[in-house]
This record gives structure tokens, sequence and C-alpha cells, in this order.
């Protein structure tokens, strides 16, 4: 069997790798800084509700800091979890509420990509850092839309993690890496979609040709300017059409445009001053015509709540309307029309990552538009 080419190159690389210590890793050693002592990543972990996501390319790297990184930052066991590929699915979503869920020790996440879809992980963090830097823009995009989604109350914080070589072949691979994130930092600037610049929209497409430009020596302003070919900004498209139908709209008309006109608008008559007044009064009115099937209604004209427990034929209807995470466990149904009971409920349903135990009050929850107005 001839010999394999690459076999003494590998062999010494792995000499090499093998001979640097913990103080000589210089990228972990930058993050330690930067967690320490950084002017914008300074992290000491008690805060509950400032919790840090790692994520990694390989497995090895993910265990490497789940052995080190703690004894570095002085977290204790209970304050450190990984993700990965390797765990049933079971315990990926047990570790995934625990992370959201104010009331648990958890403070640092280390995950490699299983971790970069459909994962809810800003209820207690804003902050993500890429300790690997990927090929690829889609992984770019679905890492930081773990903690940069709809519902994060904070600005997030998102670093990227580079070694600076210095072999100048090495140092000119970096260069695109570099594009790669200018890329993902536009396209979420512009509220765009990363993967657009490549026009691929599949991950393993978007690391060969990464992979390809690199092994061709494509030089790495060709690779940005294929890139570029992707760089629209939205809202630049979008006033760019608007203007052009203007200027359309301008060269046809013949006569000046009609004036605006308003519609006139009204109120609905009603006997009550409100919507809570209105449901409290159905549901005590209910509850004095058929006392053996409708529970006393507790109500709180302060907070603007009513508590209850929904008769047989209400619950058939809140389970057809309602989702099943909505639904209390003892029965007793809350809600509120004061929008401030409401929120503070929301807050803390946020730390504990349940659902919030009081409902909002208004003209379309299920109970007011689809069951007392029938």
């Amino acid at each position: 069997m001839p010999p394999i080419p690459d076999i003494a190159a590998l062999s010494e690389l792995h000499d090499l790798v093998s001979a640097v210590g913990l103080a000589e890793f210089s990228k972990f050693q930058n993050l330690l800084d930067q967690l320490h002592s950084g002017a914008h990543w300074k992290w000491d972990g008690r805060n509950p509700s400032d919790r840090l996501v790692i994520f990694t390319e390989r497995i090895e790297t993910l265990k490497f800091l789940q052995v080190e990184l703690p004894k570095a930052l002085g977290l204790n066991e209970a304050a450190v979890a990984v993700l990965h590929g390797q765990l049933p699915d079971t315990d990926i979503q047990a570790t995934v509420k625990a992370f959201g869920s104010g009331s648990t020790p958890l403070r640092l996440l280390i995950a490699s990509d299983v971790a970069s879809e459909g994962l809810n992980l800003h209820y207690q963090s804003h902050r993500l850092i890429h300790f690997d830097i990927s090929w690829s823009l889609m992984v770019f995009q679905q890492r930081n839309g773990r903690i940069d989604r709809y519902g994060q109350l904070q600005v997030p914080k998102i670093g990227y993690m580079l070694t600076l070589p210095e072999h100048e072949r090495v140092r000119g691979d970096l260069r695109y890496l570099e594009i790669l994130i200018d890329k993902d930092e536009q396209a979420a600037k512009n509220i765009g979609d990363p993967s657009a610049f490549m026009g691929l929209f599949d991950e393993d497409l978007e690391v060969a040709k990464v992979a390809e430009a690199i092994e061709s020596n494509l030089a790495a302003e060709a690779f940005a300017a294929q890139l570029a070919k992707g760089d629209v900004d939205p809202f630049e498209a979008l006033w760019a059409a608007a203007q052009a139908d203007t200027a359309s709209g301008d060269q046809a008309a013949t006569a000046a445009p009609p004036a605006p006109t308003s519609a006139p608008t009204t109120s609905t008559p009603s006997l009550f001053g409100d919507d809570y007044t209105y449901v409290r009064d159905a549901l005590t009115w209910l509850r004095n015509a058929a006392p053996q099937e409708y529970n006393p209604v507790q109500s709180d004209d302060a907070k603007r709540k009513l508590i209850f427990q929904p008769g047989k034929d209400l619950a058939v209807l809140l389970d057809r309307e309602m989702a099943r995470e909505m639904h209390p466990a003892d029965n007793q149904l809350a809600l509120s029309a004061d929008k401030s009971v409401v929120e503070a409920a929301i807050k803390q349903a946020r730390d504990a990552n349940t659902w919030p135990q009081v409902n909002y009050l208004w003209p379309l929850h299920p109970l007011a538009s689809g069951w007392i107005s029938s």
C-alpha cells in the first residue's frame, strides 16, 4: 500500500499542537481576558438574567471548554451545561428550559450547532460568543437567532473569536472568515438574511464554496466581490421601488389627486363601562342562575382581575381556542383587563420559563368573544 502523502505533515502538526499548553492557547486566554476585564464583555456569571452562550464547531472543543472554562471563571458544576447532538432530546429540552428559568443555577451554556436551530435561549441571555467560526453564513444566522429574537429585552452582544496567526499563508486564509463575519454583521444591521450573500441557502454548499475559494487561492478581495452580489439593503430596495412607482404615477397623472377623505368613527353603545365590568357581571349572573354548575367568581376591581373555574361548556370552548400551555394546572382561570397586571405576570413567567398565569382580558379573548357574547 503506497504511503499517504499527508501523514507526515499531519503527524508533525499533531506534535506541535500537543505541545501547546493551556497558558499558550491564545484564543482561550483572550476569551478569559475579555470575560474578566473586557470593557464590552466583562462577565462574572452572578446575574441570573445575564447568562452566556458559547458555540463551538467541534465536540472536542466543547469538551475542553466544559472542563477548563468553569475552573478559570470560578463557576461550580451546576452553573454550566452543554448541548450537543449526542444527547437525548429529553436532556436537550430540559437544559434549554433550565437555561431560560431565572430560578436555576445555570449561567453558562456551551453548545455545538445542534443548539443553533429552533431553540429559545433569549429569556435570560443576551450574550453569545462564536468560539469557533463556521464557514457558513446560515450557521451564523441560526446561532445568533437563539438570543437575537422577538422577546429579547436587551441589546444582543455577539462576539467572534479569531486567532491571529503569524504565518503569512494562514493569515491570508483568516481573511475569508473576517469577510463572512463582516457580511453577517452587515445583514444584521439591515435586518436581512446573510445567506443571500452566497445565494446557496444550504449550509453544506456554503462551506464547500468557502473551502473551494481557499483551496484555489482565490484572492480575498475577489471572494468578497462574489458575496457583494447579494449585498442588497431591503429598505433601499423598497425605497427605490416606491420612488419608481411615484415617478411612474407622476408621468401618468393628468389631473390633481383627489382630496383625502376621512370616515367618521363611533363607539358601539353599551350598557357596561368596559370589558372587565361586562365579563365580571356576566360571570356573576351565570353563577347566580346556575350555582350548581358555576363556582363563585373572585373579582378584584382595583386590578380589574377575575379568577374563576370554567364550567363544562366553557371548558370545551377553551380547550378548542386556547393553547394547552395556557390552561392553568388548578383549573382556576385568571384574567385581567389591567395591562400592568398582565405585564407583571409575563415577567414572572419569563423568569420561570413558563406560561403567564394571568391572561389579558380584552374583546377578542375567547371568553368574551365566543362564549358570553353568544
